[in-house]
């Protein structure tokens, strides 16, 4: 398998726009994955799993590692607490926004999906910020871009026992 991080740089590189036929053609190369992919008019995401590409409406969405339309707790969770640090037009904070991807509330057993992968799995991976050796949260992007087109990415990094290995940010600015 091929490391699913090839496909942001594929989506991101100077040799032209990913298209549809290309993950269609290669998506079995990798573990299953969601790309959101496109521009400020028109974003998509591939499912590879179940080889879709779905367009993206404007507002907020949530992505898991299943469909799209899989809502589990820890997504509708962060996706209120950003609704909430965002909503005020204000530029957002980036710590803010950190803090969310820190969560590591678990769900309640009733709330947990059925995976086939046992209970204690699913209640490891059922916080947003899932802290373990060997399998967890090991960064956390931020990418904001602003009506000009300016771009500003923070990327905070960490290891199997949640400490903070660095954080990066750039910024690109629109020409």
């Amino acid at each position: 398998m091929r490391s699913r991080g090839e496909l942001v740089l594929k989506a991101l590189g100077s040799q032209g726009p990913i298209t549809t036929s290309w993950l269609r053609d290669h998506s079995s190369h990798y573990n299953p994955f969601n790309l959101i992919f496109g521009d400020v008019s028109e974003l998509y995401c591939f499912n590879s799993s179940a080889n879709s590409l779905t367009q993206l409406d404007s507002g907020f969405h949530s992505i898991s590692n299943g469909a799209l339309d899989d809502i589990w707790p820890k997504m509708a969770r962060g996706t209120l607490a950003l609704q909430e640090s965002i909503s005020s037009g204000e530029e957002p904070d980036i710590d803010a926004l950190l803090t969310i991807m820190k969560d590591e509330t678990r769900a309640q057993d009733s709330e947990l999906p059925e995976t086939g992968i046992g209970l204690e799995w699913e209640r490891l991976l059922s916080s947003i910020y899932i802290k373990h050796e060997e399998y967890g949260t090991r960064s956390t992007s931020i990418l904001l871009q602003d009506n000009s087109g300016n771009t500003r990415f923070v990327e905070v990094r960490y290891d199997g026992k949640g400490r903070n290995l660095g954080r990066q940010q750039f910024h690109i600015i629109s020409k």
